[in-house]
């Protein structure tokens, strides 16, 4: 019976970190969900055409986009309407320009700012 004893502490020690196991792997999960979900709000409202005209199309086209090795933008929305600058970001263009620069979601979004320089 002695013999028996001796085991109980070390059941109650496997019982016990089983039980804080998983309780911890919960939390975790839990933390992990709400982070995934403050970045999916964050990235809904982090597009910013003019930061990404600043970053992304100023290699290209300028640091005022009026040009570079690509063409001038100013003054784009005399030159292509609306449907045609989103295929040419969505798409590419010939000669250089290349595709999925903007995500397909603000695509209007960088029209617009587009039609305004």
């Amino acid at each position: 019976m002695k013999g028996k004893r001796i085991l109980v502490p070390f059941f109650v020690i496997m019982v016990v970190a089983i039980a804080l196991t998983v309780v911890m792997s919960l939390q975790g999960n839990s933390a992990a969900n709400k982070i995934a979900t403050a970045d999916e709000k964050k990235t809904e409202t982090a597009f910013d055409p003019k930061e990404v005209a600043s970053s992304t199309c100023a290699g290209c086209h300028g640091v005022d986009l009026k040009g570079g090795v690509g063409p001038d933008l100013t003054g784009v929305k005399d030159r292509y309407s609306a449907d045609e600058l989103k295929d040419i970001l969505a798409n590419g263009k010939e000669g250089g320009m290349p595709k999925g620069l903007v995500p397909p979601g603000d695509l209007d979004k960088m029209v617009d700012y587009l039609q305004t320089l």
